[in-house]
C-alpha cells in the first residue's frame, strides 16, 4: 500500500494528485453513462487549457451490480499489462437505459466529493514540464477510486485472504499479473478504495450491493465455474512435497490405505516425480521411478485417478490451456486442474486449493477464512492441505482437520516435508478410524454434494459459503468465520481444538444433527464437546437432503465417489420446526454429469405429508427419514420403482 497523503490535506513527498473535480462533459451511451471530468474548476474558457482530465464510466451489467470504469489517457498507447478479464463469457447481456435508477436500498457510494476519483503520480517529472518531455515514464502512477463505507456496512471477499474475514479497516493489495491465490476480487455490501498501478489500462471495480442476490449476479460478470467430474470429490492422497518418495512409497501408501478400508480415489504425484532442475521436461525421474509407465498403468487398472504437479499454474495461461486441452480430450464436465495460483476469472478452471498453511489449529482456522473469502469471489470449488502443509501435524490436529477436509468440496491429504498417511502420524490407530469414518460420510453424502456442485456451476454460489449468504437477515451471521454452510442445507462446524470443545452459532429454527441425531434450537450460541469421530453437522430446518447409507463397493472392493445416486437412497427431512414445508430435491445422474436423474417433491408437516417422485425413477428400496420435534425420527420405506410415500 502506498501512502499518498499525510492526514487530510497534505500530499506525501513527491506525490501529485489530479482529482476529478468537475464534470465537463457527460453523455448517455448504450448501456452506460460516460463523464469527462477536469482536475480543476472551469470558471472561464482559459481554465480548459493545460488541465488534466479523467474519464469515468458507470453501468449496471447485472442486477445488484455497479460497474465503474475509470481511466486517464486510455488511448495513449496499447498496454498488455494485466488485468484484462473477459466479461460475460457465458451469458447474453441486454443493455438497458443507464439513466434509469432502479428501486432498492439507499446505498451511498461516496461523500468524499471531489476526492473520490483521482490520478496519482509519485516521483514523476510532472512538476517540471521540460523533463516530462525527455523522461515521461519516470516515477509511478495510480488511478484511485474511493468509496463510502457507511455504518454497519461490511466488506468481504477480495480473494483468498487468511486474515480477519470482515475486511473493514484493512489494507488489501489486489495483485495483477503475479501468481498467487489472493488476486480475485469481489466487493460485498458496497464501499472500498481501489488503486491500479496501470495508468494506461482502465481501472474497473464491481461493487456488489447485496447477498446472496449480488453473489449470483457478480459471478456471471466474469465467468461461472466449470463443473468438476464426480470422481474428483473423493479422497486425494499426495506424495507430499519434498519427501523422499519413489515407486515403492506410492505402492505401500495405497496398499496401506486399502488395508485400513480408507478409500482413496485420486493419487497425486507432487513435483519431484520430475528430475530436479528439469521442470519443463515432463518426464519421470528414472532414479526414483524406473518404470513409471508400468506403475501408472497399474494404478489406473486398480481404479485410481492419477494427477501430477508441473508448476504450469504460474504461467498466466497455464490453467486455461491445460483445462481446455483436457476438456477436448475427455469431454465436458470431465476436465479438472488442481491449482494454487489464480486471478479474477480463474474460477472457470477449477479446482483451486489454499496452500501453504502451518500445521496448527490457528492455521486451520485461517484456512477456512481464506476459503470462504475465495468462495465469495466466484470460486465455487476449493480444497486445502489436510493437516497443514508446513510441519508435521500432531494426531489431534490431523484428525480434526481431516473431518473439516472431508466436508469441503475437495479433500486432499498433502504436506511439505512429511507424509500424511494416518499410520505415520497417529500410532494409536485412532486416525485410521477417523479417516474411514469421515471419508465414508462424504461418499454417503455424494447425492447431496454433487447436486450442490451442479447448482454451483449454474449459479456461481460457492459450495462452501458463509452463513450470511443463506441468512442475510440475521445480523449475527455476518460476523461468523469459524463455521459455514455446505450447500444450502447443511451447516458444518469444524473443531479447532484437541479436547473438542466448540462454541458456535445456530440460526433461527430447529437444526438436526446428522451425526448425533440431536436437535439444536436457534437463534442461540451453543457450546458442546465432541470426540474425534464427531462434529456439528446440522440439517437446516425445513430442509431435505438425499444420501446413501450403504455406498456400494466397486470392482476393486473400494468405495468410490461415483456410483448410482438414485439407488438405495435415504431422504432425510427435517420437520422438527412444526411448520409445513414444500421443497424440491433433485438427484444427480452419475452417468450424465451435470444432469439430474430424478426429482422429488416433498410437502407437509410432522403430522402428515408426502414424498412424490415427480420425475425419473428411484432404484431399489428407498427410505424417508422424518425428523420430529421431540428429536426422534420415523423411518418410512418404499419398494423398488415406488414413486410415492406418505405419512399421516
Amino acid at each position: 500500500m502506498v501512502k499518498f497523503s499525510h492526514g487530510m490535506w497534505w500530499n506525501a513527498d513527491g506525490v501529485l494528485i489530479d482529482w476529478a473535480v468537475e464534470a465537463a462533459k457527460s453523455e448517455a451511451l448504450e448501456g452506460s453513462i460516460r463523464c469527462v471530468a477536469t482536475s480543476k474548476h472551469i470558471n472561464h474558457r482559459g481554465d480548459i487549457l493545460n488541465t488534466p482530465t479523467l474519464t469515468v464510466e458507470s453501468s449496471s451489467p447485472a442486477p445488484d451490480i455497479l460497474l465503474l470504469t475509470g481511466y486517464h489517457w486510455k488511448g495513449q498507447k496499447h498496454a498488455t499489462l494485466e488485468p484484462n478479464y473477459e466479461l460475460f463469457p457465458d451469458v447474453q447481456t441486454h443493455s438497458t437505459n443507464p439513466t434509469i435508477v432502479a428501486p432498492g436500498p439507499n446505498h451511498l457510494l461516496t461523500r468524499l466529493g471531489w476526492r473520490s476519483v483521482g490520478y496519482i503520480k509519485k516521483g514523476t517529472n510532472a512538476i517540471n514540464p521540460k523533463f516530462t518531455l525527455t523522461d515521461p515514464d519516470k516515477g509511478e502512477r495510480w488511478f484511485t477510486m474511493q468509496f463510502q463505507i457507511s455504518v454497519g456496512e461490511k466488506i468481504y471477499g477480495l480473494g483468498e485472504r487468511f486474515g480477519p474475514f470482515t475486511k473493514n479497516g484493512q489494507v488489501n493489495k489486489l495483485l495483477a499479473g503475479t501468481p498467487g491465490t489472493d488476486v480475485s476480487s469481489r466487493v460485498w455490501r458496497c464501499g472500498t478504495r481501489t488503486e491500479a498501478h496501470h495508468p494506461n489500462r482502465p481501472t474497473k471495480m464491481f461493487p456488489s450491493f447485496s447477498a446472496p442476490a449480488g453473489m449470483e449476479s457478480s459471478s456471471r460478470i466474469l465467468v461461472l465455474p466449470a463443473l468438476p467430474p464426480a470422481w474428483s470429490f473423493g479422497l486425494w492422497l499426495s506424495t507430499s512435497f519434498t519427501t523422499q518418495y519413489d515407486e515403492t512409497t506410492v505402492t505401500k501408501f495405497l496398499e496401506g490405505m486399502d488395508k485400513r478400508d480408507i478409500p482413496v480415489g485420486v493419487f497425486h504425484y507432487d513435483c519431484f516425480w520430475q528430475k530436479g532442475f528439469h521442470w519443463c521436461d515432463y518426464e519421470f525421474d528414472k532414479e526414483y521411478f524406473p518404470d513409471a509407465g508400468e506403475q501408472l498403468a497399474r494404478l489406473k487398472e486398480n481404479g485410481y485417478n492419477v494427477k501430477s504437479t508441473d508448476f504450469g499454474e504460474r504461467i498466466p495461461t497455464g490453467n486455461t490451456v491445460t483445462f481446455e486441452v483436457l476438456e477436448r480430450r475427455l469431454g465436458k464436465n470431465e476436465s479438472i486442474v488442481f491449482a494454487r495460483s489464480a486471478t479474477a476469472g480463474g474460477q472457470r478452471f477449477p479446482v483451486h486449493w489454499g496452500g501453504d498453511p502451518m500445521s496448527t489449529f490457528e492455521a486451520m482456522a485461517e484456512t477456512l477464512r481464506g476459503g470462504l473469502s475465495l468462495g465469495l469471489c466466484g470460486h465455487g470449488y476449493w480444497a486445502h492441505d489436510i493437516g497443514g502443509f508446513e510441519g508435521t501435524p500432531d494426531p489431534a490436529l490431523y484428525k480434526r482437520w481431516f473431518a473439516f477436509g472431508c466436508l469441503s468440496s475437495h479433500s486432499r491429504l498433502h504436506g511439505s516435508g512429511s507424509y500424511r498417511v494416518p499410520w505415520l502420524i497417529d500410532e494409536s490407530g485412532e486416525a485410521d478410524v477417523v479417516l474411514k469414518r469421515f471419508i465414508g460420510l462424504k461418499l454417503s453424502l455424494m447425492p447431496y454434494i454433487y447436486s450442490t456442485a451442479i447448482k454451483t456451476h449454474e449459479t456461481g454460489v460457492a459450495m462452501m459459503r458463509p452463513l450470511f449468504v443463506e441468512f442475510p437477515e440475521d445480523p449475527f451471521s455476518w460476523n461468523v468465520d469459524t463455521q459455514y454452510m455446505f450447500g444450502a442445507s447443511l451447516m458444518v462446524v469444524p473443531i479447532f481444538s484437541a479436547e473438542g470443545t466448540v462454541q458456535y452459532y445456530v440460526p433461527n429454527g430447529r437444526w438436526f444433527g446428522i451425526l448425533d441425531g440431536k436437535l439444536r434450537t436457534g437463534p442461540a450460541f451453543v457450546t458442546e464437546l465432541h470426540d474425534f469421530l464427531s462434529l456439528p453437522l446440522l440439517l437446516r430446518p425445513g430442509a431435505a437432503i438425499v444420501l446413501c447409507d450403504n455406498v456400494p463397493r466397486g470392482a476393486h472392493g473400494r468405495k468410490h465417489a461415483v456410483y448410482d445416486y438414485s439407488e438405495g437412497i435415504t431422504v432425510v427431512v427435517n420437520l422438527a420446526g412444526g411448520s409445513p414445508i414444500d421443497v424440491f430435491v433433485e438427484v444427480p445422474d452419475s452417468n450424465n454429469l451435470g444432469a439430474f436423474v430424478a426429482s422429488l417433491a416433498i410437502q407437509g408437516n410432522e403430522e402428515s405429508g408426502t414424498v412424490n417422485v415427480v420425475r425419473g425413477t428411484l432404484k431399489g428400496e428407498w427410505k424417508v427419514k422424518k425428523v420430529k420435534s421431540d428429536g426422534t425420527f420415523e423411518l418410512l420405506v418404499a419398494m423398488d420403482g415406488q414413486k410415492y410415500l406418505s405419512w399421516a
